[in-house]
Order: C-alpha cells, then sequence, then structure tokens
C-alpha cells in the first residue's frame, strides 16, 4: 500500500513536471519562435524594402541622369547644328555677297574703262583725222590755188610782156629807119597815132624822108 502511494504521488509529480516542463518549453519556444519569426520578418521586409528602395533609388537616378544626359546632348547637339549652320549661312552668303560685288565692280570698272577708252580714242583718232584732213585740204587747196593763181598771173603776165614786147618791137622796127628828128612837132602829133595802126595801113608814102 505504502509502494502503491509512493507511486501514485511519483506518477503525480512527473504528471506535473511533465506539465510544467511542457508547458514552459511551449511558452518559451512560442516566444522564442514568435520572437524570431517577427524579427526575422520585420528584418526581411526591411531588407527587402530598402534593397527595393535602393533599386528603386538607383533606377530613378539612372533614368534621370540618362534623362538629362540625353536632353544635354540633345541640347547640345541642336544648338551646336544651328550655330554652325548660321555661321555657315552667315560666312557663306557674306562671302558671296563680296565675290559677287567685286566681281560686278571689276567687270564694270573694266567694261567702263574699255568703253571710255575706245570712245576717247574713237573721237581722238576721228577728231585728229578729220582736222588733219581738213588742214591738209585746206592747206593743200590753198597752196595749189595760190601756186596756180601764182603760176597763171606769172605766165599771163610773162606772155603779156613777151606779147606786148613782141608786138611793139615788130612795130617799132619799120620805123626805126625813120629820122624822126627832122619830123616837126605837128607832123609828129600826126604821125604818132599810127605806131597803133597796123603795119598794112601804115602811111608810108606820107613819110619824109
Amino acid at each position: 500500500m505504502y509502494c502503491a502511494s509512493i507511486r501514485s504521488i511519483t506518477i503525480y509529480l512527473l504528471n506535473c513536471l511533465l506539465t510544467y516542463l511542457l508547458t514552459h518549453l511551449l511558452t518559451y519556444l512560442l516566444t522564442y519562435l514568435l520572437t524570431y519569426l517577427l524579427t526575422y520578418s520585420l528584418t526581411y521586409l526591411l531588407t527587402n524594402s530598402l534593397t527595393h528602395t535602393h533599386t528603386l533609388i538607383h533606377s530613378l537616378i539612372h533614368s534621370l541622369i540618362h534623362s538629362l544626359t540625353h536632353s544635354l546632348i540633345h541640347s547640345l547637339i541642336h544648338s551646336l547644328t544651328h550655330s554652325l549652320t548660321h555661321l555657315f549661312i552667315h560666312s557663306f552668303t557674306h562671302s558671296l555677297i563680296h565675290s559677287l560685288t567685286h566681281s560686278l565692280a571689276h567687270s564694270l570698272t573694266h567694261s567702263l574703262t574699255h568703253s571710255l577708252t575706245h570712245s576717247l580714242t574713237h573721237s581722238l583718232t576721228h577728231s585728229f583725222t578729220h582736222s588733219l584732213t581738213h588742214s591738209l585740204t585746206h592747206s593743200f587747196t590753198h597752196s595749189l590755188t595760190h601756186s596756180v593763181i601764182h603760176s597763171l598771173t606769172h605766165s599771163f603776165t610773162h606772155s603779156l610782156i613777151h606779147s606786148l614786147t613782141h608786138s611793139l618791137t615788130h612795130l617799132i622796127t619799120p620805123w626805126s629807119r625813120v629820122p624822126l628828128v627832122k619830123l616837126n612837132g605837128l607832123q609828129l602829133v600826126k604821125k604818132f597815132p599810127a605806131f597803133m595802126e597796123p603795119e598794112s595801113q601804115l602811111p608810108h608814102s606820107s613819110i619824109t624822108i
């Protein structure tokens, strides 16, 4: 009987100990597990959130940098292209205008100089030729007229003098034998017109020798 009581007490104590141990173990295990699970979950969630946030921030930064770089490169290319195009057009236009102006001025100057030189040369040549021709013609005409008139006058005078001399000599020769000293004044006056008459009409019979 005593042994049965001890056995009953032992079984009871063992049951109480097992119940206590199980209760304490379960409580500890549940607390530990819950704490672990909660800590792990929170750590995982936080790590995952931070990783996702970091990835998101990295993606945002990468996208922003890419957008800014692309926009900056596009703006620089557009500005550079616009500036170069404007500079090229301005330079080309300026060079073209300068070249056209220079060529036009050179051509006009050359044409004007050539035309003016040609006109002056032609005018001077024509004027000089006309003046020289007129002067030579006038001088030649005047000289020829003067020479002809002088020659004709000289020839006419010489011929006239020669004719008069010959005529007078021919008229006077037949009367050269007449002694005019024997004629008195009245007879000389009367006989003098006979010198102007032809030889056939001279009064040979009336002259007293």
